[in-house]
């Protein structure tokens, strides 16, 4: 982070100055393609503060992660919140942050689950990671999550419009599933998996206290 906060600070004293002498450069008349160059350094100094910032915040998040990793102490987890983590963490992929259009409809009035971080994050990680693999060869990219909860559990849903897995990806696909029902099993958890070309489905159910 040390370094990274030098380049922000440099950035903005850069982005700074450049406004300054375009001000200058502007009282005194001066022609409009230097005013041009200028505008085109502050936008180029303006996306190194902004980047700088971004990865700033992905270290932040993996650092987190992983202390979480290292924990195994049960504690209260808001799934809504970990979702969108997950989600900004696997922006660091290219091909899910540019290729991938991705929407969520999150109930927010979710209650807090008791449970080991790791556990649940892991869950959503593999079962990302496989609907990566299906979506790498479609022509529609798109990955849709719902959490919602009924009087007995609550649902988080995963639907993309990928292709069926070759050969190679069913095993890794088959050992991640395996695993995600092996991490969600102290909690009674259900992973449904329904899957179809362009319509596949991963439901995690999870038991709760009925809703009041």
């Amino acid at each position: 982070n040390t370094p990274l906060s030098a380049v922000v600070a440099r950035g903005e004293m850069l982005r700074d100055r450049l406004q300054g002498f375009k001000q200058e450069t502007q009282q005194d008349a001066g022609d409009d393609a230097f005013i041009s160059k200028l505008d085109k350094c502050i936008r180029d100094a303006e996306v190194i503060v902004a980047n700088a910032l971004k990865l700033s915040d992905n270290i932040k998040n993996m650092m987190t992660k992983r202390l979480h990793e290292d924990d195994d102490t049960p504690q209260m987890i808001s799934l809504n919140h970990l979702i969108k983590e997950e989600l900004r963490f696997l922006e660091a992929d290219m091909m899910f942050k540019h290729e991938i259009t991705k929407s969520c409809s999150l109930d927010e009035s979710l209650p807090a689950i008791r449970g080991v971080f790791h556990h649940f994050a892991q869950s959503i990680i593999q079962i990302i990671r496989s609907i990566l693999d299906s979506l790498s060869g479609a022509d529609k990219k798109e990955l849709t999550i719902t959490s919602r909860r009924d009087d007995a559990a609550i649902h988080v849903e995963f639907r993309d419009t990928g292709l069926e897995h070759g050969q190679s990806c069913q095993a890794a696909r088959a050992m991640r599933l395996a695993n995600v029902s092996e991490l969600l099993k102290p909690y009674g958890a259900v992973l449904t998996v329904v899957s179809s070309p362009h319509d596949n489905r991963y439901t995690i159910s999870i038991p709760c206290a009925p809703a009041v």
